[in-house]
């Protein structure tokens, strides 16, 4: 299984049973959910950097990043377009990534960037 059929897999179970766990739940059952999203988390981010060899890293949108590498967040809307460009063209470029919505962070720079890529599901 590679890492778009695990994040695929992924997403979908978190839908699903999210919407399942919106009722009445026990702890236990919660706990071990969130156990359950914290090892795919780690798993994606791990196949994401294999692939883009570990300077760009992904977030799913349902999970919003705490790390802002400590750049102030008004500052973040003023970072170079066309490096925003080239992040967003090779996501459609290499299409190894599930179209959902994701936060971009880059390392070396400290650049996040939300993006709606599902809205793009066409270029697919």
């Amino acid at each position: 299984m590679n890492c778009v059929e695990k994040e695929l897999m992924s997403s979908i179970l978190f839908k699903g049973l999210t919407a399942y766990f919106s009722k009445k739940t026990p702890s236990f059952v919660v706990k071990l959910w969130r156990m359950y999203l914290l090892f795919s988390w780690i798993l994606q981010a791990y196949c994401i950097e294999e692939v883009y060899g570990g300077e760009v890293i992904f977030v799913p949108a349902y999970r919003k990043p705490d790390i802002w590498f400590g750049i102030d967040k008004k500052l973040i809307g003023k970072k170079n377009v066309l490096h925003e460009r080239w992040i967003y063209d090779s996501i459609l470029l290499h299409k190894r990534l599930p179209f959902n919505d994701y936060y971009i962070i880059n390392k070396s720079s400290g650049f996040l960037k939300f993006i709606k890529t599902s809205n793009y599901t066409a270029y697919r």
